[in-house]
């Protein structure tokens, strides 16, 4: 669970896509007693294609703390919350859940700085429960008697929503369903839907664009990209209500100034990179800020469902 694959950036090739920074957010972190800087990345996606598409992010952000980043790509969320608890990850993009599960464990141990605007200028996203389009399926009452996979245990749009959305739908999942487990994160739900290992599983989507794409972004987005999957072998049978986007995380114990010059530069994400950030991110307007207060329901609504 623990187990974090590390990979160092070299910055040979990819400095010169972040050298437009503007100066003004740009310090030198060992000045404060930063020498190493590390990025985590969430895992349920494959680690050379997660790797692929943050690298231009660590090359930024050597760019402007002036340290030495590196990559750790986590074998699933825990590996990532874990680092932040033990102090040995300063940066991460968190799902909303995932961010309430290290806030109730240590409200000191993580600080959100800025969060992910969609095109139409909303910081929202969405769950949506897949089926093979083959499968019979046609609305989310057919699903009684089938197998339904939940994502990572710590997944906002993969678990936490899901559950929540059932138990106020008045569901005993376990009586629902005639099988239900975790598929490990987005990508695996999204296969194994495709692939027929469960009858259904939810993903995130921006819910913006179209179906047939993946939407403008989102874990489906990503399996077309990554030729994982068929898009015109699956369909959407359920849908929640808007969830907050996750926030980019930074270790609370940063020095303040480094802190800021991480917000000023993710601020500046999409003017000054805006190829870099589509591949990061998937089509958005870029960052806007975020703090503690947009995530309260949502640590209040993990407290409820599981107590931490």
């Amino acid at each position: 669970m623990k187990a974090l694959l590390t990979v160092t950036t070299a910055l040979t090739a990819l400095v010169a896509a972040s050298a437009a920074q503007a100066d003004g957010h740009k310090i030198n972190a060992a000045d404060y007693g930063l020498t190493q800087f590390n990025l985590a990345v969430l895992g349920g996606e494959n680690v050379d294609d997660a790797t692929r598409k943050v690298e231009c992010v660590a090359a930024r952000l050597e760019e402007t703390l002036s340290v030495p980043v590196s990559i750790f790509v986590a074998a699933d969320y825990a590996g990532v919350l874990e680092g932040f608890l033990g102090g040995t990850v300063d940066m991460a993009e968190l799902g909303a859940s995932g961010y309430a599960r290290v806030y109730l464990t240590d409200e000191n141990a993580v600080e959100p700085i800025v969060v992910t605007e969609q095109l139409d200028g909303s910081t929202g996203y969405f769950s949506e429960i897949l089926v093979r389009a083959d499968s019979g399926i046609e609305s989310f009452e057919d699903l009684e008697g089938k197998s339904f996979y939940f994502g990572d245990p710590d997944s906002t749009s993969g678990t936490l929503v899901p559950t929540v959305s059932f138990r106020m739908m008045g569901l005993d999942t376990d009586a629902y369903f005639s099988e239900t487990g975790f598929s490990g994160g987005h990508e695996q739900s999204v296969v194994g839907v495709y692939n027929g290992d469960f009858d259904a599983s939810g993903t995130w989507i921006s819910g913006q664009g179209s179906f047939e794409e993946g939407y403008t972004r989102g874990g489906l987005r990503k399996a077309v990209e990554n030729g994982l999957v068929d898009i015109s072998e699956l369909k959407p049978v359920w849908r929640s209500a808007e969830i907050p986007e996750g926030p980019m995380t930074v270790r609370q114990a940063l020095p303040t100034e480094v802190k800021e010059a991480l917000r000023a530069s993710m601020l500046e994400f999409k003017a000054e990179d805006p190829d870099c950030l589509i591949t990061y991110a998937g089509e958005t307007n870029g960052y806007v800020p975020a703090d503690h207060s947009r995530y309260e329901f949502i640590v209040e609504m993990r407290r409820d469902a599981f107590g931490g």
